[in-house]
């Protein structure tokens, strides 16, 4: 699995008071931003889960309106770089609670595909770093 940056709640906040943030968002829309950004780099970094990149794509593609070149399928931080930049750019922010909730929903349909079993491992290993 790859390193991951962890990043305080506390910092993200400082940093969004910093920059006084260039996506002019409400709060409420900040959360589900970073509930998004968060969600999808945690899921796309885990082999377990998306084996090949294009299922990934594929997984992304279904929930949000992406239709990147192929080249992007080769690297996986590339994909994750590119979806950040579509819903950051993109999106409405006014969408981002409905994308969050698609989002959910797709990830709970994975879910209840795995077994149990699978399930607690991958969680645990998630805990770990």
């Amino acid at each position: 699995m790859s390193e991951r940056i962890y990043i305080s709640k506390n910092k993200i906040n400082q940093l969004y008071e910093q920059k006084n943030i260039d996506l002019d968002i409400k709060d409420i829309e900040y959360e589900y931003y970073i509930i998004l950004i968060s969600t999808i780099s945690l899921i796309a970094n885990q082999k377990k889960i998306f084996r090949k990149n294009i299922e990934l794509y594929n997984f992304l593609k279904d929930i949000f309106p992406i239709d990147y070149k192929k080249y992007i399928l080769s690297n996986r931080s590339l994909l994750i770089g590119k979806i950040i930049k579509t819903i950051t750019k993109e999106i409405d922010k006014e969408d981002y609670e409905n994308y969050a909730n698609i989002l959910n929903r797709k990830i709970n349909d994975i879910i209840s595909q795995m077994n149990k079993n699978q399930y607690v491992q991958f969680l645990q290993e998630v805990n770990k770093k």
